[in-house]
């Protein structure tokens, strides 16, 4: 009794004495080797909680250090992970996205997009499946549409298929561009008066 009392405070490694009678020989001997395997249990459950512990770690500081959201929802696609960058991009706190269907921050068309790559996703052979991007236009809390681009992944947790996307509003990224294009129109528009310009200076000339 007062051994199963060590072991009960975490001293796995109390053995009893194997002597006396035969039967306190073979209890003595029973003891140690259930506390041998509890001890060798306990071992591994707490270098597998070192691991986990790790990886959430790992896991944090990645998902903390991305601009881009982070959203996962479960096989119903109701989200189960609403990252803080998803909070400022969808204007939507975790409580009020937690449990929600993810498609319901999409615009229609994107959300026939985000079904048919989650579709086509889920159905791959591989269990690694190349991770799919799409754009669209996602919907904010209060109403305001954006431009956006997700990428998708799948992960498994209790045999059921998961999914990951990692959201970035190109709002940003699409002004640029049109800026550039127009930059670009007017540097045309520039070189053709340009030519012209020289054109008529030596049309001019000839006939001076």
């Amino acid at each position: 009794a007062e051994a199963a009392g060590e072991v009960a405070k975490g001293r796995w490694e109390h053995r009893l004495n194997a002597s006396g009678t035969a039967e306190a020989v073979a209890m003595a001997d029973a003891f140690n080797g259930m506390t041998l395997s509890l001890s060798h249990w306990h071992a591994e459950a707490l270098q597998r909680t070192n691991e986990l512990k790790a990886a959430y770690e790992r896991f944090y500081a990645v998902t903390q250090s991305v601009h881009d959201a982070i959203v996962s929802t479960d096989a119903d696609g109701l989200v189960t992970f609403w990252h803080p960058r998803a909070e400022a991009m969808f204007g939507a706190s975790e409580v009020e996205a937690i449990g929600r269907p993810f498609s319901s921050w999409l615009a229609p068309a994107c959300q026939e997009r985000f079904m048919l790559a989650a579709q086509e996703l889920l159905a791959a052979d591989t269990a690694h499946p190349a991770s799919p991007t799409f754009a669209g236009d996602g919907i904010r809390r209060d109403g305001h549409a954006f431009p956006l681009e997700i990428s998708l992944a799948v992960w498994h947790a209790d045999d059921q298929a998961c999914l990951t996307a990692v959201v970035r509003d190109v709002t940003a990224r699409q002004a640029s561009e049109a800026l550039l294009r127009e930059r670009d129109r007017q540097l045309r528009e520039a070189q053709k008066m340009d030519a012209i310009g020289r054109l008529a200076s030596g049309i001019a000339h000839d006939f001076n």
